[in-house]
């Protein structure tokens, strides 16, 4: 009976040693996912701590939301990723922070609109809106002046952001942009104007000709122009820049004043210098000098002019 009983309280012990090694077992992944609760919280609570011991000092007025953010952004201490084209980033504000938090800085930018942050790693902010933002649409448009006639070179872009392109030859041009956009256009000679989309794909601009700049009297040496029926380049050089120039020759004062023009002094005592216009070739070397008007006559030599 005494065997029996030392036998019964053998196998009893090692029972209870195979729970013990099993109740252990399961412990220690609890124990692992406890540490790993405790260590991300920690990170966390350094990660804010961070955040909120990094200030903002800027002063701005009158200027769109995104360009506030890309202010801050400058000054190194924060990112931000946020699409451009939200509508509520062109919302123009005033702001004058001073040594403020950066929590504090984008609560005050957002009251009055639907966007959102997040702070994220690395002082990462995401930039979010609560409303439904409208999706571009293709626009196929043409720009013409006030005859019917095609422009080209036409500066297209969206009002208030940086999207943009140019017309073609023919003056045609494609964008993608809002329904609710305002296109402005723009181009040499021509009356700037901005056009609302209004959801339409097929738009056609006309641009009104700038008379005033157009019909302007240039004189061109050999006679009169108006600047809309130049076909070459007209450089005016008033007096009073030679003159703030002062030289021996006159013509050596025009030199860094009109482009292509290139003077070079001779060696020779007295002797005219080298004139030459567009550069020097070594065929038709005649072609790049010079020719001088006084008066309605005309030389092609400096040296022959009565002063």
């Amino acid at each position: 009976m005494a065997a029996l009983i030392h036998q019964n309280d053998y196998c009893l012990m090692k029972n209870l040693k195979r729970i013990v090694m099993v109740a252990d077992a399961c412990r220690k992944p609890f124990l692992l996912m406890k540490l790993t609760l405790i260590l991300t919280a920690f990170c966390t609570i350094q990660a804010v701590a961070g955040i909120n011991a990094q200030t903002v000092t800027i002063k701005i007025e009158n200027k769109e939301i995104g360009k506030v953010l890309t202010a801050i952004q400058k000054q190194g201490d924060y990112r931000f990723i946020f699409n451009s084209r939200l509508t509520d980033l062109s919302q123009r504000v005033s702001v004058d922070f001073q040594n403020i938090d950066i929590k504090s800085v984008m609560n005050q930018l957002f009251a009055n609109t639907s966007l959102k942050y997040a702070v994220l790693e690395n002082n990462l902010i995401a930039i979010r809106s609560d409303k439904k933002e409208e999706a571009d649409i293709l626009i196929r448009g043409k720009v013409m002046n006030d005859n019917g006639e095609p422009v080209s070179g036409a500066s297209v872009t969206i009002k208030g952001g940086t999207v943009g392109t140019s017309t073609g030859i023919n003056g045609s041009f494609t964008i993608d942009a809002a329904e609710n956009a305002t296109l402005a256009v723009s181009a040499v000679g021509h009356v700037a104007t901005e056009v609302l989309v209004g959801g339409r794909q097929d738009i056609t601009i006309t641009l009104t000709r700038s008379e005033e700049k157009m019909d302007e009297v240039v004189v061109i040496g050999y006679g009169t122009a108006n600047k809309r029926d130049l076909t070459g380049s007209i450089v005016k050089v008033d007096g009073k820049e030679v003159a703030d120039k002062p030289n021996v020759n006159p013509i050596a004062s025009l030199q860094g004043k009109v482009a292509g023009l290139s003077v070079t002094p001779s060696a020779g005592i007295g002797k005219a210098p080298d004139i030459r216009i567009r550069g020097t070739i070594s065929i038709g070397d005649e072609a790049v000098r010079p020719v001088y008007v006084v008066d309605g006559i005309l030389n092609d030599n400096i040296d022959y002019l009565n002063p």
